[in-house]
């Protein structure tokens, strides 16, 4: 991030808000004063764009969490103070989580977004998108009990939840799953600390190019702006 900002003047960060805004405003501008075949154009281009920067994103989303994680869990050294920082973790989860679950209700509830919409667009939104209701009706209705969650964190094939957890066919916990694994592998170097500089040092490599100001970020901070 300090190279970009010294290369700019600006942090990375704000460049992306700076690039935001400009979409934004471009995009008004072009829906106010450019014809429609001009703004399906635009449309058309912009959605690749945009697509190329979501995949990029999730290419690199399984091995950033497991590098992340395990070195993370490596780095403590002691599971009796990974145990404290896991409870610890867990409550603060939990409370965030709440918040946010009741922060949204009590906005929904008293903004109703939905009496400002007419009926002639409410009756259209219905029709398009019945089918992804019933849809999700019927997986919440097959959803499954209490221990078969639980025990679906434990992934049986940490491979094929991984690849299930971008593409919706995990059959378990998926992201889930990954992270659990990726926490008992990082105890496991943890424990075996005297054979396991290696995978540590191997596994540093992906993890800090993931998070340093590489070419390969400034290309996806560039195509998000």
């Amino acid at each position: 991030m300090e190279n970009s900002k010294e290369k700019s003047g600006l942090s990375l960060h704000w460049q992306i808000m700076l690039g935001l805004m400009i979409g934004v405003c471009a995009g008004l501008l072009a829906n106010a004063f450019l014809a429609v075949e001009v703004r399906q154009w635009i449309a058309f281009f912009a959605d690749i764009v945009g697509q190329v920067f979501l995949r990029l994103i999730f290419m690199v989303v399984v091995p950033l969490v497991f590098c992340a994680l395990v070195l993370g869990v490596a780095s403590i050294g002691d599971t009796r103070k990974l145990g404290r920082m896991g409870l610890q973790t867990l409550v603060v989860t939990l409370i965030f989580s709440i918040s946010a679950v009741l922060i949204g209700i009590a906005l929904a509830n008293t903004l109703k977004p939905g009496n400002q919409i007419s009926e002639a667009s409410k009756e259209q939104i219905k029709a398009k998108y019945a089918a992804d209701a019933a849809k999700t009706k019927g997986q919440a209705d097959k959803a499954k009990t209490a221990k078969d969650a639980f025990l679906d964190i434990i992934p049986r094939n940490p491979l094929q939840e991984a690849v299930g957890s971008l593409d919706g066919s995990s059959p378990g916990s998926g992201m889930l799953g990954v992270m659990f694994f990726s926490l008992c592998f990082g105890i496991a170097l943890t424990v075996t600390s005297d054979t396991s500089g290696p995978v540590i040092r191997f596994l540093e490599g992906p993890n800090s190019f993931s998070f340093s100001n590489s070419p390969w970020n400034i290309c996806e901070s560039v195509l998000l702006v």
